[in-house]
């Protein structure tokens, strides 16, 4: 009788631990939700599907940062793509956010192919991810000084940059601004070597 009870008591608790991981997985009933996403130098493995959060990313340069592409949203929310870093700040993958009135659902695409951990100058940007900006000119290697375009009356939004080499860094940043308001918006490239540095 005690074995048997124990038995219960331990299948109780697999399936009660088991649920949560679950849970996690499937996207909030009648919220937002990604309908489909594409990433540039990047394919999602066994491809996208709207009944999964937890995804693996298999980059087609593994010493280049992915992209968020093009994407399709059911309903009505605010998209927010940031990357992920281990404790050496190495990048390992990307972590789209989609946030409405009533919360919030978070996608993570992990990489497979990471190129390990190399020393480099190079601290240049490849892109720059704004939901409803608009970077001009076109970021690359000769500038350093760009406009972004958004709409007039957005007050919250979030610069993620994306390095051209995956093993440099550079912070993303969160921004609440007041209507119309022109600010100055410095971001700094560190390299992988720790000590080169270039500011856009």
């Amino acid at each position: 009788m005690k074995k048997f009870f124990a038995f219960i008591i331990s299948l109780i608790a697999v399936i009660y631990a088991a649920f949560p991981a679950f849970a996690a997985q499937t996207p909030i009933e009648n919220a937002p939700y990604l309908d489909d996403v594409e990433f540039d130098n990047a394919t999602v493995d066994g491809g996208f599907r709207q009944d999964k959060t937890f995804f693996t990313l298999t980059l087609n340069d593994p010493t280049e940062s992915a992209v968020l592409g093009k994407y399709k949203i059911n309903g009505n929310a605010n998209v927010f793509a940031t990357y992920k870093y281990d404790e050496s700040r190495h990048q390992t993958g990307m972590i789209i956010t989609l946030m409405f009135g009533s919360g919030s659902i978070i996608y993570t695409f992990n990489y497979s192919n990471a190129e390990s951990y190399q020393i480099s100058n190079n601290a240049n940007l490849s892109a720059i991810n704004c939901t409803m900006g608009e970077i001009q000119p076109e970021i690359n290697t000769e500038d350093t000084v760009y406009k972004l375009y958004i709409p007039y009356d957005l007050t919250e939004l979030t610069i993620t940059p994306v390095t051209a080499d995956i093993n440099a860094y550079c912070a993303e940043l969160p921004l609440e601004l007041r209507e119309g308001q022109e600010v100055e918006i410095p971001l700094t490239v560190t390299a992988s070597d720790s000590s080169t540095k270039n500011t856009h």
